[in-house]
């Protein structure tokens, strides 16, 4: 028989279950306390209904005055009094865990920016603790002529040009802030651009927080997915992959709950619903460019989708047209942003490809049935459907004037992009690095020579033809700004150092003056985006490294 001093004594429950979790002194009035009457929460007693006191422990939390303070250090249960133990201290966890986040979602709230009309945003005050480094309305405005020239449609077709200098001054906080920090990178002067890289950090840093504020509160609207899309674009090349994919889940998830892709399935796009559609197509871009390799979160047919109106045509091209030079019967033209959107889709594939090193591909090249035949026939077959004047030579780029080169940059950047991404699929898929990785499974008697002649022909036609575009370009002072082409430059820079080691002398100078030419491309693109510029260090050290091999053999 137990002694009163070792007898354990139970403890008696006299709160409700929320009380008691919350440790209020309450009287314990039954079937429902005068605290929980008060408070309008939902007031059990213990044995009533355990089953679900999870869910009533977290709208308790969510309903009821929040302490002042947070612990999340359960209280035990005594284990003489019969009850379950760990689930008391799952649960109690739980409660604490959900009353901290309710406080941090209030302490957000109260510091969220309200919505205000355009009117407030022209004339935000300096004292605005949401607007602190806000610029200047002819900083903005310089940005916004910079974002025109360089940022858009490279890549991203986001917005309407028209109005969209005069109208900057209209837009939200955080839209202003990833412009500027966007454009600085592309003011003229070495020293200037090194002081705007601070700058620009500092405005991007400040649209994060604002976005993700928007984002926290659910005052979701377009411009948001907008501001997505840029810091995303912006992140992923100033080297933060992993941010920039936060980002982009972020655009393709409000997407497509929003059903962004209706838009782009009516018959016409007008004023009102054109910047849905620009805002899903650059989503689908970023998908392509920067996305994932294990899963897309786009979750419809991208070829049912009407692209957004293009912004620029090409005048030479449609003369020529007019003049019989060539055919359009037949063509329906879509726009060049169309086409790079869609040879985009082709260079994901690629990518992916390249990531798995072919070995996902379980016949060989040559076959038919390959993954490499299969993008093979789907470029070819974008190429059936472009329209002719969007091709190299009927848009005659060498005969147009530097200055209409430069004043039609909403066309001739894109189609730039197009034609170097074109070749840049057919070297990539035949570069010898990944070729002899992927005959690695083959035998030597089993590999046609036919099959190893035509991709030898095809590194050295395409190689030659990105060549070709960066003197055109360069003969015309055609600033590049789109970060992508970065990466495309340098696989092509890295065919060219293989095939500089030879014997013959005037093949080695010829790739060597080639393997220049793109790394120097790479390198002026450096100047404005961190990732690029890695590149730059990455292939240069590779050549390096090839050279001391070669030497020390």
């Amino acid at each position: 028989m137990e002694s009163p001093a070792t007898k354990v004594r139970k403890r008696i429950r006299e709160a409700c279950e929320p009380c008691r979790r919350k440790k209020r002194s309450v009287p314990g009035e039954r079937p429902v306390c005068s605290l929980c009457t008060r408070l309008g929460q939902i007031c059990t007693y213990a044995g009533s209904s355990r089953a679900s006191g999870l869910f009533d422990g977290i709208h308790d939390a969510v309903q009821s005055d929040l302490p002042t303070s947070c612990q999340l250090v359960p209280d035990f249960e005594d284990p003489s009094d019969g009850a379950p133990v760990l689930e008391d201290r799952v649960q109690n966890l739980d409660d604490k865990v959900t009353e901290v986040l309710h406080q941090v979602r209030s302490l957000a709230a109260s510091q969220a920016i309200p919505q205000r009309d355009a009117d407030h945003y022209a004339n935000v005050a300096v004292s605005d603790p949401a607007n602190d480094l806000l610029p200047n309305s002819s900083v903005t405005k310089r940005a916004a002529e910079l974002y025109l020239r360089f940022c858009h449609c490279q890549p991203l077709p986001l917005f309407s040009p028209t109005h969209f200098v005069s109208k900057i001054g209209l837009r939200e906080p955080e839209m202003r802030l990833c412009i500027v920090g966007l454009s600085l990178r592309f003011q003229d002067g070495e020293q200037q651009q090194i002081s705007d890289q601070t700058e620009s950090r500092k405005y991007l840093g400040r649209a994060r927080a604002l976005v993700m504020r928007r984002i926290t509160d659910g005052r979701i609207e377009l411009s948001t997915l907008q501001c997505l899309c840029l810091l995303a674009l912006a992140d992923f090349n100033d080297g933060n992959p992993q941010q920039a994919g936060l980002f982009l889940s972020f655009a393709s998830e409000i997407s497509r709950s929003a059903r962004l892709d209706v838009f782009a399935r009516e018959d016409t796009i007008d004023s009102n619903t054109e910047g849905h559609v620009r805002t899903l197509w650059s989503i689908i871009m970023l998908q392509y460019l920067c996305g994932s390799f294990s899963y897309m979160t786009i979750s419809f047919d991208v070829s049912l989708l009407r692209h957004p109106p293009s912004d620029a045509t090409n005048a030479l091209a449609l003369g020529n047209s007019q003049n019989g030079s060539y055919s359009q019967e037949g063509e329906n033209d879509l726009g060049v942003v169309a086409y790079a959107s869609q040879m985009s889709e082709v260079w994901y594939t690629v990518r992916r490809y390249v990531h798995h090193r072919g070995k996902q591909d379980k016949y060989p090249p040559w076959s038919g049935q390959s993954i490499y035949s299969s993008i093979m026939f789907r470029q070819m077959e974008l190429e059936s459907q472009m329209p002719h004047k969007h091709r190299f030579r009927p848009s005659c780029f060498a005969d147009h004037s530097i200055s209409v080169l430069s004043t039609n940059r909403h066309y001739w950047a894109p189609w730039l992009y197009l034609q170097i991404v074109y070749h840049a699929i057919v070297c990539t898929l035949n570069h010898p690095l990944l070729l002899s990785m992927h005959l690695r499974r083959f035998r030597v008697n089993q590999i046609p020579e036919l099959f190893l002649q035509h991709t030898a022909d095809l590194i050295t036609s395409h190689t030659d033809c990105i060549i070709h575009l960066i003197e055109i370009a360069r003969e015309k002072h055609f600033r590049f700004s789109n970060p992508f082409l970065g990466q495309c430059i340098a696989i092509v820079a890295t065919i060219f150092m293989q095939q500089s080691y030879t014997e013959d002398r005037n093949v080695r100078v010829d790739k060597q003056a080639k393997f220049a030419t793109c790394l120097q491309f790479v390198q002026d693109l450096g100047r404005h985006w961190t990732h690029v510029k890695e590149m730059v260090s990455t292939v240069s050290s590779l050549m390096l490294i090839s050279m001391l091999i070669e030497g020390g053999c």
